[in-house]
């Protein structure tokens, strides 16, 4: 019995050992850096976002999309809006229980 185990376990190792040498991520080297675009007044959506939130009414700008047809549509008339750049950041939140 303990030969088996023994065995198990040296296979499971191996097993590991190979996915970590078959799976590796790749290479940070001669990527490309990027980085977000400053918030412009000019822009649109850049100014509402500079104004501070006690002058919108205090509003976070977090808004839950229950609904993927409603995310959906928010991401479109995001984009549409945008007049310089996109910088998206998604957030997946399990609610449970109560409903919006």
């Amino acid at each position: 019995m303990l030969k088996f185990i023994s065995l198990c376990l040296a296979a499971i190792v191996v097993a590991l050992l190979a996915a970590h040498v078959a799976f590796r991520p790749p290479s940070l080297e001669d990527r490309t850096v990027s980085r977000a675009a400053e918030a412009a007044a000019t822009t649109a959506l850049g100014g509402v976002m500079l104004t501070p939130p006690e002058q919108r009414g205090g509003d976070s700008g977090v808004v839950p999309l229950i609904d993927g047809t409603d995310a959906f549509a928010a991401r479109i008339a995001l984009i549409r809006a945008a007049e310089m750049a996109l910088d998206v950041q998604y957030y997946i939140w399990q609610c449970t229980g109560a409903r919006y």
